[in-house]
């Protein structure tokens, strides 16, 4: 019984350090944020979530804890990363809305509580529910493909509230960018209720189009 406690003992210490180094802190000045191109004003990411498409990034480890794993700690050093990025360069906007998750009951925790921190953050009011999902759609890392990736997404939102947006500079957030067929699709739908400008910023960005 003995051995087994100690074996047990160290068993969680070396899960402990193992967590401790995936969730790690990162420093803004260790990033290399990417424009991200597609149907809006501008868009920048924090950064790669995989290094040449195989293992993940320091960064992509934060955004992996923080969206699979309910981590906080690394959903909060997200928040400080993303908000040293907006007050850098983006010009100034009216307010936030998010993309909401694709799948039910899934990742809700990590969407809220990142937009409503960055809200906070950036002293930026933010508009949740003005996307809604029409249909929750699968994700769109199971799609391989642009065009598989675009039908996954079409018609899937609606605007609940377009008076809401008119003539205002709307800032889209998402946690990863890999085709942008979502935020354009919401972009476009933006454009509709006559925003007049939109900025996207995700967290990371996949290498898609590597």
């Amino acid at each position: 019984m003995k051995l087994f406690r100690l074996i047990f003992s160290l068993i969680k210490k070396l899960w402990g350090w193992i967590l401790a180094d995936e969730i790690r802190p990162l420093s803004f000045s260790e990033l290399e944020p990417i424009a991200l191109p597609g149907n809006f004003k501008l868009g920048y990411s924090l950064g790669k979530y995989r290094e040449n498409n195989r293992k993940r990034t320091k960064l992509g480890k934060l955004v992996y804890h923080f969206k699979y794993k309910k981590n906080k700690k690394a959903g909060e050093i997200l928040v400080d990363l993303s908000s040293q990025l907006l007050q850098q360069n983006y010009p100034d906007f009216d307010v936030i809305v998010s993309v909401p998750p694709a799948i039910a009951s899934t990742h809700f925790f990590a969407n809220r509580f990142f937009s409503e921190s960055l809200s906070d953050r950036v002293q930026k009011p933010l508009e949740n529910k003005l996307i809604q999902r029409i249909r929750f759609t699968t994700e769109q890392k199971d799609f391989r493909n642009l065009t598989g990736k675009k039908g996954n997404v079409k018609d899937s939102f609606k605007i609940s509230e377009p008076d809401k947006l008119k003539g205002k500079t709307v800032l889209l957030i998402d946690d990863i960018y890999d085709s942008g067929a979502t935020v354009n699709e919401i972009s476009g739908l933006l454009k509709s209720a006559l925003a007049r400008k939109v900025f996207v910023f995700t967290i990371a960005k996949t290498g898609f189009y590597d």
